[in-house]
């Protein structure tokens, strides 16, 4: 008998510690299942917050570059605060980057080159984009320090080659480097951005627009006969008048912007330059001649040509300082006459094409002749222009080396002309002088200027006001007609949906992908010659992070 209570005893103390230990377990389980319902509740609410605040960086960007110009805001403006987005709320932060004097590359780099030395890289970003040429790079941060920076003591490093559709390329030492950007930072949370537990922050370089227009001097009242220089600079929401800091009564032709801090200007009987704070007379070249087309591939590789068959390059071998230099003095084969160059434009260092023309008084049937020339290692050749007597080409431009158009008008009544690149057989051929208007064929006013956003997307300007779209299989689509119906002097874009033109009037017109608007105008008695615009064709947005 008292075996058997003694077992019993034993069976009640066994069962009470297995009650303990399921209890545990149980207790356990119940701990971990809520832990982990909270934590999935808690990662479904960041994640939440992750894409608010990734909208938060859209919105912020479609207001830098909308290509409706009434939706934008500047960067130091960005209009969001506590914006809410479904369940959650975002808040935008934005600085302004770019450098008040550029740095240049401390050494040459190849096209391959991840890291890029400079001179000193203080007033930069600590990660976006550069423009170096035409070259766009991304870049991860600042280096400094010999091993980080290939021996030297500033570069900046994890660079990304060839952004937005350009192209790597090499570049020479001393080549300047520019930035113009705004880094957006968007806060987003649930319910709002001022919650620590469920808020994500998310930053981004957003590459903004710069853009130059240039033409006539303004005659000011006061004092008297004095000129301002006809140079205006698009500052995110206007285009006003850059500062040139002397009086300049020329006429200005043609402009040439490698990026932000780099570019060139070609006037009546003068040449400017910009560094990326102001333009100056580029006293250390004399060049001769009537000269109206220019053309920067890079900053070692530029063209100018003119009258008298006279071609240009910058800069000559082995100068110093760097000049302008007579690098060719073409004739016509046929006529062995001296053509009058209008217009130059490059699509690599060893691609480049001239249009012109032979005066009616150089021609023995007494009509003008075009003329083309193709720049090829390092020699200027003539190309075969199939076309009719009296055109006389003002304008060339090259999307590729296989989509090259040029534009100008006839001497027998001035109707417009436009002619097309053949690149198998190196020949130019007529490609259109009428279109149709709806109801009947008219012919091309005088065309003044072509840009191309691709192979088959081109807008043709000229007389009367009219824009003219090539769509890949025709040349017959025209669009509104300016207001004035003036004399449309130059056409160029940042992309398809993103345009301006301007000519004799002074006023600025703009494409938002579906229609031409008037934008502006830029001074009452200033007609506009060119357009020249920096700045993403497709990709803005540089480098994208998460701050913790």
């Amino acid at each position: 008998m008292r075996k058997l209570c003694s077992q019993a005893g034993y069976l009640l103390v066994t069962a009470a510690i297995l009650i303990v230990i399921f209890g545990f377990l149980a207790a356990s389980i119940t701990y971990m299942a809520v832990t982990e319902s909270h934590s999935a509740t808690s990662q479904l609410v960041t994640s939440r917050a992750l894409y608010v605040a990734e909208s938060g960086l859209q919105a912020g960007i479609i207001k830098l570059l909308s290509p409706n110009l009434t939706q934008r805001a500047v960067c130091s403006g960005i209009p969001y605060n506590n914006q809410s987005v479904g369940d959650g709320k975002f808040t935008l932060a934005y600085t302004l980057q770019t450098p008040t004097s550029a740095t240049t590359l401390r050494d040459y780099i190849s096209e391959t080159d991840k890291v890029i030395p400079v001179v000193d890289a203080a007033e930069y970003a600590p990660s976006g984009r550069l423009m170096i040429d035409r070259e766009m790079i991304d870049y991860t941060g600042i280096g400094s320090g010999l091993s980080e920076c290939g021996g030297h003591s500033s570069c900046f490093i994890g660079g990304k080659r060839g952004r937005d559709n350009t192209k790597a390329v090499n570049h020479d030492v001393g080549t300047p480097v520019g930035q113009y950007q705004c880094d957006i930072q968007s806060t987003g949370g649930i319910p709002d951005a001022s919650q620590t537990s469920a808020r994500r922050i998310l930053s981004e370089n957003v590459q903004l627009e710069r853009g130059w227009l240039i033409g006539a001097p303004a005659n000011i009242s006061d004092p008297p006969n004095h000129y301002l220089a006809g140079i205006y600079r698009w500052n995110e929401n206007q285009w006003p008048r850059e500062n040139f800091g002397m009086e300049l009564d020329r006429n200005l032709f043609s402009i040439s912007m490698l990026s932000n801090v780099d570019g060139w200007i070609l006037g009546s009987g003068i040449i400017l330059h910009y560094d990326g704070l102001s333009w100056s007379e580029y006293t250390s070249s004399r060049v001769a001649g009537n000269l109206k087309g220019l053309y920067c591939v890079s900053a070692n590789d530029c063209w100018i040509v003119g009258s008298s068959g006279l071609i240009y390059h910058y800069p000559k071998p082995n100068g110093s300082p760097k000049v302008w230099y007579r690098f060719a003095l073409v004739r016509d084969s046929e006529l062995s006459k001296r053509p009058i160059l209008t217009s130059v434009y490059c699509v690599d260092n060893n691609n480049c094409w001239a249009v012109g023309y032979i005066p009616a008084k150089d021609v023995p049937y007494g009509f003008a002749k075009s003329v083309a020339y193709h720049y090829h290692d390092n020699v200027w050749t003539q190309e075969h222009v199939d076309g009719y007597p009296g055109d006389i080409l003002e304008k060339v431009y090259c999307y590729d080396a296989d989509n090259c158009w040029a534009v100008g008008k006839s001497d027998l009544g001035g109707r417009g002309i436009v002619y097309r690149y053949d690149s198998s057989v190196h020949e130019w051929y007529y490609a259109a002088f009428m279109y149709f208007n709806g109801s009947g064929w008219e012919f091309f006013k005088s065309l003044r200027d072509v840009y191309c956003t691709s192979g088959d997307s081109c807008w043709f300007v000229g007389g009367e006001g009219w824009f003219y779209y090539y769509n890949g299989v025709s040349l017959n689509t025209r669009f509104h007609q300016t207001d004035e119906g003036e004399i449309l002097h130059a056409v160029s874009c940042y992309n398809s949906k993103n345009c301006w033109a301007a000519g004799n009037s002074g006023y600025v017109y703009h494409y938002d992908g579906l229609s031409w608007t008037k934008a502006g105008k830029v001074d009452n008695t200033t007609a506009i010659n060119g357009i020249s615009l920096v700045g993403a064709s497709l990709q803005p947005e540089a480098i994208w992070k998460e701050e913790f």
